[in-house]
């Protein structure tokens, strides 16, 4: 079913809030996004927002006050709880306006949390030279460290790299996959050792990217 027809199904019944969250994440959400967003997402729902709901009204008569006070909540439990709460939130009752339940998002009026801004380690030019010198020796760490250094790619990118990726005559190498789990698959249905191991899209269409391969990186390849 499409999400339209869920939201519908929501205002005919009148269903909850509560009720309306579980619908979206188990039923709709999860089978649109890539495994990362969709763990975040049911994260958010069920362990930030579902637990903090002031109380469980039906998604028609949801309003800004009622939210705020929502977020409020949440931004007690951590730096980038209300933040990413907000993002789903404002997500979550877009939909619901394109259905014609509500007017307006509540979201849109409702109090901004900043992003924390996450604790990065930069390593100095020493640090990096004694990270090469002590993984020279081992091919498969050696290349994944340039990868990451040199290139910028996340982990889940390095795995997901092919050959035919590499453009040996221009020296550049295509970004368009990675490894990990599908959100729409379950570990039972995967052998063991292959739960991360599958292709799927990179995280965000910017990610699909075309990068030129350094001379101390395009060696080892």
């Amino acid at each position: 079913k499409s999400l339209g027809s869920y939201y519908s199904y929501f205002k005919r019944f009148k269903i909850s809030l509560e009720g309306s969250f579980k619908m979206n994440i188990e039923n709709v959400f999860s089978t649109r996004v890539e495994s990362t967003t969709a763990m975040a997402t049911s994260y958010a729902i069920y362990n930030l927002i579902l637990p903090n709901l002031p109380y469980n009204i039906k998604v028609r008569l949801t309003t800004t006050d009622y939210i705020n006070q929502l977020l409020e909540r949440i931004d007690k439990l951590g730096k980038t709880t209300a933040n990413k709460s907000r993002e789903v939130l404002y997500g979550v009752y877009r939909q619901v306006v394109l259905d014609g339940i509500l007017n307006n998002n509540p979201v849109e009026t409702a109090k901004f949390y900043r992003r924390g801004k996450p604790n990065i380690t930069i390593l100095t030019k020493d640090e990096i030279k004694k990270l090469l010198a002590a993984t020279c020796n081992n091919e498969q760490w050696y290349l994944e460290i340039l990868l990451a250094l040199f290139c910028g790619l996340r982990k889940g990118e390095i795995n997901g790299l092919k050959y035919s990726d590499v453009d040996f005559v221009h020296r550049t190498l295509k970004v368009e996959r990675q490894l990990g789990k599908k959100s729409n698959t379950s570990n039972s249905e995967l052998k063991i050792g292959e739960y991360t191991k599958q292709e799927i899209i990179v995280k965000t269409f910017s990610s699909i990217r075309e990068i030129e391969i350094p001379d101390i990186l395009f060696e080892k390849i």
